[in-house]
């Protein structure tokens, strides 16, 4: 028998009350309705979608038109989990402090510190935190105490994507090279003339003290939320750094892009860990330019 909480007028009632909640804080338009033609392509199906989704996974939604990626991650949750953090954040019953603390070796006062002055509202965005500089930064966090927490997290988020069972199918879909240098070139024009974030439909700046510029993202289904990265202790090979946090089908993720410093030829930005993608797709994009110059 269907989970009260897993039926398909149940998940359209919480993709509505989503929609609702992103309307009253100003969400865009767009995002808004995607959700509440989620929520009615639900109400129009007559077979229970969550026993489709467990057994294909993101398959799953080929077949009902009108759905994009976003809706679809946010079905695969609710299916998965029973519930859905963005909207448990929105609905303001979250003790965020509480769930912060709760982590081994962060301990009450740096989750308090964690959510008050940097605004981590989640444990995905606290693990964004200890990798990009920002918890470093805090009063009292030492080398060793930040790697504890990185493996905490590191534990706790992978123990929670197998609670219930994983989907086959919906393991992430990570955004392409293409679409990670997209979202850094975006950021980094931005950061040069920001007030060119107010002429793009999907991109929003939040106000931010110079050199700490936010900006939150939706591009080809994925939404972004893109930072300046911390810098490595004496620059090393890599320079500009800029911080990537992507939402995948399972959880929240982050990259690094760098700049390489190179003694000849062009500094090419990079992706840390998918390096050698990176460089073929410069390449490529090169040969492309030259074809175009010789026809």
């Amino acid at each position: 028998m269907q989970s009260d909480a897993r039926t398909n007028v149940a998940i359209a009632r919480r993709l509505d009350e989503l929609a609702d909640l992103l309307e009253v804080q100003h969400a865009s338009a767009g995002r808004v309705d995607k959700f509440r033609g989620a929520a009615r392509a639900l109400d129009r199906m007559a077979e229970p979608l969550a026993p489709i989704v467990r057994r294909k996974g993101m398959d799953a939604f080929e077949s009902i038109p009108g759905l994009d990626m976003l809706a679809r991650r946010a079905i695969c949750q609710l299916v998965t989990r029973g519930s859905l953090p963005i909207l448990q954040r929105l609905r303001g019953k979250l003790d965020v402090p509480t769930l912060l603390g709760a982590v081994v070796a962060v301990g009450k006062r740096t989750a308090q510190r964690a959510h008050e002055i940097l605004g981590i509202e989640s444990l995905e965005e606290l693990e964004v935190a200890a990798h990009d500089g920002r918890l470093a930064a805090l009063a009292g966090m030492g080398a060793k105490r930040l790697e504890a927490i990185r493996t905490a997290l590191a534990t706790l988020l992978g123990t929670r994507l197998t609670k219930g069972g994983l989907l086959p199918a919906a393991a992430l879909i990570a955004p392409s090279v293409a679409d990670l240098l997209y979202v850094d070139e975006t950021f980094r024009k931005f950061r040069i003339k920001p007030d060119s974030a107010k002429r793009t439909g999907n991109a929003d700046r939040e106000p931010a003290s110079p050199g700490h510029m936010i900006i939150h993202l939706v591009h080809h289904g994925h939404n972004y939320t893109v930072m300046e990265g911390a810098c490595a202790s004496g620059g090393g090979l890599w320079r500009d750094r800029v911080s990537i946090m992507y939402d995948g089908a399972d959880r929240w993720r982050q990259c690094m892009v760098v700049t390489e410093q190179i003694e000849h030829g062009p500094a090419n930005r990079l992706i840390l860990g998918r390096e050698l993608e990176c460089r073929k797709y410069h390449a490529a994009a090169v040969t492309h330019k030259m074809r175009l110059l010789e026809a």
